[in-house]
């Protein structure tokens, strides 16, 4: 059960059943701020972004960064978990002009289309729209109204419109709601 807990990145075993409820109430968004301080330690220090960006998938060291809403590592990347996804990261030097999200939408076929807000700090960044029933890998970049300060903690959060399972487009057992697959992020 401890190894269980740390894939799902919980404080203690004993919040095993506390996630299972969650995750069967549909990962309500008033829960999931309530229960963010709980799983985050309180005082978690986020990570500085690495150089190179960062990337979320397995051995990529996103652990520290990540909030509420993701999935667990995967070879290449991490999807986002429901309709929303929390990214806290902390910058070496004053930078940024533009974002850039390497990613992938989950689209299966017949679900209606994907779209992707970016929030940076609460501020509005950008949108990237999908229709489609196949993956498209895309770069999006979005341009920032305004650097980032050092040494103070970001909040980037992904608002996935209309996250699907797998399972309930029929495609296998897979419960997660799946929004995008991000591969890396990069401050540029």
């Amino acid at each position: 059960l401890g190894a269980l807990a740390r894939q799902l990145e919980l404080p203690h075993p004993l919040w095993l059943p506390a996630a299972w409820l969650f995750a069967a109430c549909g990962r309500p968004w008033w829960l999931r701020r309530w229960l963010t301080p709980a799983r985050h330690g309180g005082d978690r220090t986020p990570l500085e972004l690495p150089a190179g960006g960062l990337e979320p998938g397995l051995g990529g060291g996103a652990e520290a960064t990540l909030g509420l809403g993701w999935s667990w590592a995967e070879p290449g990347g991490r999807w986002t978990d429901g309709p929303e996804a929390v990214l806290r990261f902390r910058v070496p030097a004053p930078l940024a002009a533009e974002l850039e999200l390497e990613l992938v939408p989950f689209l299966a076929p017949g679900s209606p289309r994907r779209r992707l807000e970016v929030l940076l700090d609460g501020a509005p960044v950008g949108a990237a729209d999908w229709r489609g029933d196949e993956l498209h890998h895309r770069a999006v970049r979005f341009e920032l109204d305004r650097g980032l300060e050092p040494g103070r903690t970001h909040e980037l959060r992904l608002v996935v419109r209309n996250p699907c399972s797998p399972h309930a487009a029929g495609l296998n057992f897979d419960p997660r709601a799946l929004g995008v697959f991000v591969e890396r992020l990069r401050l540029l």
